[in-house]
């Protein structure tokens, strides 16, 4: 099962994962707040830093850039938007991270989490 970890005090990173959990036809993706006890028993500390997209699926885990390209094989919708997987990383890294830095300022925070709807709400792990 693939687990989206996402800032949970963040408005653009709420908004975003629940876009994502919406637009997620097969429903095989599931999402995870960074802040959250499940992101703090999955993932190794270094990765709990709030900004940082993970993709965690198996015993693998993405993160920045790599993560948003990979999750987009999962959005028939959006799966074209791959075809920039191919610039290099550390410049997409650069514009994802330049985004990361920002989001709070641009979107601003919330203390907690959006609850979803009743039809993605068994998607989202809650603590």
């Amino acid at each position: 099962m693939p687990v989206l970890f996402f800032d949970g005090e963040c408005v653009f990173c709420n908004t975003v994962a629940h876009k994502i959990a919406e637009r997620n036809p097969a429903g095989n993706i599931h999402f995870a707040s960074l802040q959250g006890s499940y992101a703090k028993k999955m993932l190794d500390p270094s990765l709990l830093t709030a900004g940082t997209l993970v993709y965690l699926d198996g015993d693998r885990y993405l993160t920045r850039s790599e993560a948003a390209f990979e999750l987009l094989r999962h959005l028939p919708a959006w799966r074209w938007l791959r075809i920039f997987r191919f610039v290099p990383r550390r410049m997409a890294d650069g514009l994802y991270n330049r985004v990361a830095e920002n989001r709070i300022r641009w979107f601003g925070r919330q203390e907690s989490c959006r609850v979803p709807p009743p039809g993605l709400r068994e998607r989202f792990i809650t603590d």
